[in-house]
């Protein structure tokens, strides 16, 4: 499965808006596909962005119990650089077309770059 790079982005920006642990429901509803969000979660909380409960059968190894606890510190910080759509589709749209696949350091240290020449034009 191929991480979501946008599928991360809306799970922190929900879990930033909530004020108590997020459930199935919630996190159903940002993406319909439970393996494909467990997985995400998953691979947040071995990031060090968020803190997770995800518990699967015993058959077929199907999520039956998704928990987003909290957004870590590291996590609020990588939401920080990519909150802003503007920011994040300008960002998105550099990587995509220079590299395709990019890692979750590179997407954070593009949208900040993007953030400070957005700002300089402001000052300018």
């Amino acid at each position: 499965m191929k991480r979501d790079l946008d599928l991360v982005r809306a799970i922190l920006i929900t879990a930033e808006n909530s004020d108590e642990p997020i459930g199935d429901d919630i996190l159903l509803s940002i993406e319909p596909d439970a393996k494909k969000m467990a997985y995400h979660l998953e691979l947040m909380q071995a990031h060090g962005l968020i803190n997770v409960t995800v518990k699967y059968d015993g058959l077929n190894k199907t999520p039956y119990m998704l928990k987003l606890h909290s957004v870590t510190w590291e996590g609020y910080d990588y939401l920080d650089a990519i909150r802003s759509a503007r920011v994040w589709d300008k960002a998105k749209a550099s990587m995509l077309g220079a590299l395709g696949e990019v890692s979750l350091s590179l997407a954070k240290e593009t949208s900040l770059m993007v953030a400070r020449q957005l700002i300089q034009q402001q000052l300018s």
